[in-house]
């Protein structure tokens, strides 16, 4: 069996505070979700109902900066990203510093 690939998509992104913060989360979530369920929702399921866990999420790594992430089957150019950036930098509260998307291997699971 082959090792399936993934990728895993990296915006770095400045915040002014909490409320330009909850305001990029909330629309990185809705793209997250309608990528991996093709599904348009403005408010994705919370993370305790979410079976998507874990796939997509924000992680801080400094006062006001932070990485939104998002792991997925398809890898994203700078292209496919336009809307998504000029969307969470529309408040002028985030402004978005880089994006990556490398590839990642997950091994196969032994076999039984």
């Amino acid at each position: 069996m082959a090792n399936q690939s993934k990728y895993r998509l990296a915006i770095m992104i400045l915040y002014s505070g909490e409320k330009g913060l909850e305001e990029a989360i909330t629309i990185f979530n809705a793209w997250c979700h309608k990528k991996l369920t093709g599904k348009q929702t403005k408010i994705p399921p919370t993370k305790d109902k979410n079976p998507l866990k874990n796939r997509y999420g924000f992680q801080k790594t400094s006062n006001f900066s932070g990485e939104l992430y998002f792991v997925s089957p398809t890898r994203f150019n700078h292209r496919q990203l336009i809307s998504l950036v000029r969307d969470m930098e529309r408040n002028n509260q985030v402004s978005v510093l880089t994006s990556k998307c490398p590839k990642i291997i997950v091994p196969p699971k032994p076999a039984s």
